[in-house]
């Protein structure tokens, strides 16, 4: 073979083997792992508080992710963003903070979240999104984190997807506020043994599944007030202690459930003092479009005459 063909022959051998090695499937991998690390940081001239082990307070304007080189010290246990301007938290974008345990959103316009966003936080405890815009909760965005407090209030959320939250051992307590969310589902959290508190107010739910506690064996509070409950199953709250249910549209004939449920745990009624009189529940006439609240003090002492004892399920100030 004359010398020129035989480079040829090598040249477009190797190239051949190079082909068959690099596929379309990895160089399209390739292209989007760049474009992730490219737009992968979030931040562009947000305002920061933050605060270090010794609970001394700093100030710091961020620019790309939020790592350990964003501040000024390194051993930063809290962050405080509140009143910017942050669309999106792409995936990295916070990580690798070991001494952080809390970080919190104050009306910063977060519309999207995406899986991934948080990273290698070994010390975190306390996840607040407050009157931020969530549309959707994803699943990843806080799994296998080892977060013990989840909060987000969006009176845009519409969506929660299955085992969002699964998969977090430490979660107690987890918050959602002002959602427009109207299907509530159990599988949001897996099979959590550490859940403690669901707090699930200010929303547009009208129903209960009769299954909506179960697999959660440490269950002890939940909070559906100011929903649009209007009926109760029979055993939905066997697992649970204490329970908010006031601002709700009931119907007269779920307080069968209710003292069921009274009489079976040796349970008691939370007061609610925005109510006409707070010492009874609130009944309502269901005869028109519009659900006017009235009071049926008949029905309600002959339910409840014997539970006096009040126990107080308070929510930590954190998540308020």
């Amino acid at each position: 073979m004359a010398p020129f063909n035989l480079v040829m022959f090598i040249v477009l051998t190797s190239l051949n083997c190079f082909l068959c090695l690099v596929t379309p499937t990895d160089i399209l991998n390739e292209i989007e792992s760049n474009e992730n690390i490219s737009r992968s940081c979030s931040f562009e001239s947000v305002f920061a508080e933050f605060y270090d082990t010794q609970g001394t307070s700093y100030e710091s304007v961020i620019n790309g992710c939020l790592t350990n080189t964003s501040f000024v010290v390194k051993d930063v246990t809290h962050i405080e963003i509140s009143l910017q301007y942050i669309p999106r938290l792409e995936r990295r974008s916070i990580g690798d903070l070991p001494e952080l345990e809390s970080i919190l959103f104050i009306k910063s316009g977060i519309e999207h979240v995406e899986p991934g966003a948080f990273y290698n936080l070994p010390k975190i405890k306390n996840i607040s999104f407050v009157f931020n815009d969530f549309h959707e909760v994803k699943r990843g965005i806080f799994n296998d984190l080892p977060a013990n407090k989840i909060l987000i209030s969006s009176p845009v959320l519409t969506n929660i997807e299955e085992y969002a939250f699964a998969d977090m051992n430490n979660l107690s307590t987890i918050a959602i506020h002002y959602s427009r969310i109207l299907t509530w589902n159990r599988k949001w959290y897996g099979e959590s043994k550490t859940l403690t508190t669901i707090d699930f107010r200010f929303g547009i739910l009208e129903a209960l599944p009769a299954d909506a506690f179960h697999g959660f064996p440490n269950l002890k509070c939940i909070s559906f007030r100011n929903n649009r409950l209007h009926t109760i199953e029979n055993g939905i709250f066997q697992p649970v202690a204490d329970v908010y249910l006031w601002g709700n549209p009931w119907t007269c004939s779920c307080l069968d459930s209710i003292k069921e449920w009274l009489r079976n745990t040796n349970g008691s009624i939370h007061d609610n003092y925005n109510c006409i009189d707070f010492r009874n529940p609130v009944c309502v006439a269901t005869k028109s479009s519009v659900c006017l609240e009235e009071l049926n003090h008949e029905a309600t002492k002959t339910f409840f005459r014997k539970f006096s004892q009040k126990r107080l399920c308070v929510v930590p100030v954190t998540l308020l």
